[in-house]
Parts: structure tokens; C-alpha cells; sequence
């Protein structure tokens, strides 16, 4: 099984794990490595920029639905990609990702995120908050992508070996 969503969260929190040790070795391997899981993470995205949930490559079975958790992990995990990378497509994923949280994620009627979207975009009918879902992924990622917003030479890679 495939989990789009766990692949691009692992890129970004392994970074941050090995940033933490302030090992330099363990710094440009983690970043590379979250280079190719961002990359990996590509093929989960649809043309309308949300990324799947699952895909079962024994069946070649697609879960056509886009949970808000992957969404948000790729949102941080694609513009990380990009600050330490400058390639310009991982900023485009992470605007896009942002685009269909807003469109079709985000309630804009009685607030907070639905869990997702079915592929018809008709919301899950499952809770809107949970402990995996509000404080930790949505929250952490919205709260994420402000910090390196606000302070964005921080996170640059200042080489990639």
C-alpha cells in the first residue's frame, strides 16, 4: 500500500528530526531524502491539485478519496521540498495543495476542515475534529507554513551534498 499522505509527512519531519541533531551528515541526508519523497509523493496528486489517499499497486486500486491529513501534510512537505530544492514545482504543488484545501476542504460554512472529499468532492460524513485530525495535522500544518513564511531564510539549504 501506497500512503501518499505518510510519504510526504516523513519527508519533512524526518528533515526536521535530523535539523534538530544539528549532525551535518544526518542534515544532507535527510534533506535529500526528503527531496525524493516529495518527489514520490507527486504521483499521488490529481489534475486538480488534491493529493490521494491510498493506492494498492498489487490491484492497481486507487482510493479515490482525498482526506484532509495528506492534504495538509503535503502542503508543509512540498513547500519544504521547495525551500531547501528552489525548484519552483514543489512551490507550485504547495500553492495548489492550498487551493483545493480552500475550495473544497475548508467549510466555509460552520468552520474548521471536513475530514475529506470524496471524489465526486461531496464532503466524508466523518467528524471534523479528532485528535489526528484538528490539533495535529490541519493545525500543525497551517502553523507550520506560517513559521516558514514568516521566516523563510531559516529553512534554506545552504548545500545539498
Amino acid at each position: 500500500m501506497i500512503s501518499y499522505g505518510h510519504d510526504i509527512e516523513a519527508a519533512w519531519l524526518l528533515q526536521e528530526c535530523a535539523e534538530v541533531t544539528e549532525d551535518k551528515t544526518y542534515i544532507d541526508y535527510f534533506r535529500q531524502l526528503a527531496l525524493k519523497l516529495a518527489k514520490a509523493a507527486t504521483e499521488g496528486l490529481d489534475k486538480d491539485g488534491g493529493l490521494w489517499y491510498e493506492y494498492e499497486p498489487a490491484t492497481s486500486h486507487l482510493i479515490k478519496e482525498k482526506h484532509s491529513w495528506p492534504q495538509a501534510e503535503a502542503l508543509v512537505g512540498f513547500f519544504n521540498a521547495w525551500q531547501i530544492s528552489s525548484d519552483k514545482e514543489f512551490l507550485t504543488h504547495s500553492h495548489q495543495i492550498w487551493e483545493f484545501i480552500k475550495q473544497h476542504i475548508k467549510d466555509s460554512k460552520k468552520g474548521e476542515w471536513f475530514w475529506g472529499v470524496n471524489e465526486d468532492y461531496s464532503p466524508m460524513q466523518k467528524d471534523k475534529a479528532g485528535f489526528w485530525k484538528c490539533p495535529y495535522h490541519n493545525s500543525r500544518a497551517c502553523l507550520e507554513i506560517i513559521k516558514r513564511i514568516d521566516n523563510p531564510d531559516s529553512y534554506r539549504a545552504k548545500s545539498l551534498t
